[in-house]
This record gives structure tokens, sequence and C-alpha cells, in this order.
């Protein structure tokens, strides 16, 4: 069956990415003749608490060889998050988002695609226009200092760094994220060269504030309770900034 949706496919959504509040979205269906009567409804959804699922009944546009074209025009005026998917409205047939972003027929609840919608009024910044970012889990980026003190006591630690990560559920049948695998403050500082190779202008992001302050803080728990002090030397050595 050829391809449904995707998002990715200026023919299936225009324009591409984010959008800026106020603008129109354009998003079409390509449906095999095969599948029978189909009545599209674009089903839209704004992330919150509040918000509802809203739906869009899509306009036929015509017919290829084998293929019903439909599509539907939609403003997109408040910023946020919204998430959206295809109702065929006969045998209770939805499309939803498949593995390769391509739109799969489904009979039950699945994966929705994204769409950005941000401030008219916003711009990027000067300091990061153009800048390439680098996303870093600090706890399994890199083991900088090895046989140190086990600094979470919640976590289980993964001497093997191509482990499967400890998915099994608790107790209560959650499944938490247990795993650590020694990446440390340290282990960045390391990798920084590494990633100036890269063409990286900043190696770092959110995920980096937390897990250092929480390192600070059993760090001086450790300090406090008179134990071994282990600390990663400063990062901003070699030229780099964390």
């Amino acid at each position: 069956m050829s391809c449904l949706f995707n998002s990715f496919d200026p023919y299936f959504k225009q324009p591409f990415g984010a959008v800026c509040a106020g603008q129109t979205v354009r998003l079409s269906l390509c449906i095999p003749e095969e599948l029978g009567y189909v009545d599209p409804h674009l089903v839209l959804k704004k992330e919150g608490k509040f918000d509802v699922p809203v739906y869009y009944r899509m306009n036929f546009d015509g017919q290829t060889p084998r293929q019903n074209h439909f599509s539907v025009e939609v403003p997109l005026n408040d910023p946020g998050l919204y998430f959206y998917y295809f109702d065929l409205y006969t045998d209770f047939r939805r499309i939803v988002r498949g593995p390769d972003n391509c739109g799969v027929i489904s009979w039950q609840d699945g994966e929705s695609w994204q769409i950005t919608v941000y401030e008219q009024d916003f711009e990027t910044p000067e300091s990061i226009k153009g800048k390439v970012f680098y996303q870093i889990f600090p706890d399994r980026f890199c083991e900088g200092v090895e046989n140190k003190p086990m600094p979470f006591a919640d976590r289980i630690y993964q001497a093997d760094k191509h482990a499967e990560p400890f998915w099994q559920p608790n107790e209560v049948g959650g499944h938490l994220n247990e795993d650590y695998f020694g990446g440390d403050l340290e282990g960045i500082r390391i990798k920084l060269p590494y990633l100036r190779e890269m063409g990286v202008d900043v190696p770092a992001d959110v995920y980096t504030i937390p897990y250092a302050v929480k390192t600070l803080l059993e760090a001086k728990r450790r300090r406090d309770a008179g134990e071994s002090l282990v600390l990663p030397r400063s990062a901003a050595r070699k030229g780099g900034a964390v």
C-alpha cells in the first residue's frame, strides 16, 4: 500500500516544520481505492488539560489512478503544541503515525503527529543562531571517573555500557529508569574536544543542570557524613563550558 500521509513530505503537509501563530496549515491524504468508501476527518488536539479534540472534515480533491485525494486547511492561531491523526469515519478505521512517520491504518489508538506553533513575535536569539546543539544525558554519556562511590542509592550501576537497560516492573507494576551507566561531569569534560571536532557549539543542555545539582548535593551529604569525596575536575578546562 502506498503512503497515506507523511508530515515530512510537502505534498502531505505545508508548511514544513513548526509554524507561526496565525498561519494556516494544509494537510492532505492519499487514500487507495481498495480501502473503499471513506469520509476522512482531521482530528486535532492542542496539548492542555482542558483542550479537547476538534474534528475537521476533509475536502475531496479528486482522483488519480486507484487513489483518492483529500485535504483540509486549518488556521492555528494559538501558540502551543498540537497533536493530530485522521479518522476515516468508516469501520472505526483511523490513520495514525507509523514507525517510519508514514500513516498506517489502525482500529485503535496509536501515535499522533505533532505541530509546534510559536508566538508571532518570537525571534531566535542572535547568540544561538546557526549554532549546533548536542543533547547530553550525563548519567549515560561518558564515565570519566572510574571506581567512584555510587552517587545514587536508588539506581542500578551498569558496568557494561552496552547492556540492555533495566526495564522489569517494580513491586507495584511500574517501570522506572533505574539504570546508572557511570556518566559524570568529568566524562563530559573529557569528551569536549571530541564534540568540538564534530562542530558542536553548545555541548550541554537542560539535562546537565539538574544532574550537576544532584551530584553536588550528594557530594555535600558525603562530606557532612565524613565519607570519601570524589569530585570531577573543572569542565571549563580545554576551552569548554558546561
